[in-house]
């Protein structure tokens, strides 16, 4: 019973750790081992965390060990002000058979008052769009009172195509189309933090 009560208690913490604290760890037993793995494989089957409606999985043919790239994941955007939030996440709990509750997701904050208030929204509607000057798309947000069925709301769908990280030995991960992609289809919004060289 204190087995497997212990054994519980790791399968809700070890998602929560990097690589190099997930190898650690493993290296300790077997049992643990057996949990890293099963934890490497759902983390290798979905990038996206099962965040989006595709999984989008990690595929890598070069020669290095490393199954799959490890950065933090959210569905859609966090303000700069709320980036230190997300210092953690948890990826790769896949225990079916656990009684303990599945760890959260990240739900980035969005105000009350974001969104436009048309009744229903059309060519004409004044809250979506592409914004020539700056290069960026507008879309009705949560005051729209179309619901989330909206047509000006297509970067918050998610992801809608098929996609595939993969691992080039030269010039390292790369998000890359699963499938035949039409032109004009929107695919999905990809951002990372800024790196400087400073």
């Amino acid at each position: 019973m204190e087995e497997q009560v212990l054994l519980e208690c790791f399968e809700l913490i070890m998602p929560w750790l990097n690589p190099a604290e997930l190898a650690t760890l493993s290296s300790t037993c077997k049992t643990l081992n057996h949990v890293s793995r099963s934890i490497t494989a759902a983390r290798t089957s979905d990038a996206s965390r099962s965040f989006e409606n595709l999984p989008i999985p990690f595929i890598n043919s070069s020669s290095d060990a490393q199954p799959y790239a490890y950065f933090l994941y959210t569905p859609s955007q966090i303000l700069p002000s709320q980036s230190s939030l997300l210092r953690r996440q948890a990826w790769g709990f896949n225990n079916q058979d656990s009684t303990l509750p599945i760890p959260g997701r990240i739900v980035p904050y969005t105000a009350e008052e974001s969104g436009c208030a048309c009744e229903s929204c059309g060519r004409e509607c004044p809250c979506g769009g592409f914004l020539e000057r700056s290069g960026m798309m507008s879309e009705c947000g949560l005051g729209c009172g179309c619901g989330s069925d909206c047509g000006n709301r297509m970067t918050q769908r998610g992801v809608s195509v098929g996609l595939k990280i993969v691992r080039d030995g030269r010039k390292g991960w790369g998000l890359l189309a699963a499938q035949f992609i039409p032109k004009g289809q929107f695919v999905c919004e990809y951002a990372v933090k800024g790196i400087s060289d400073d």
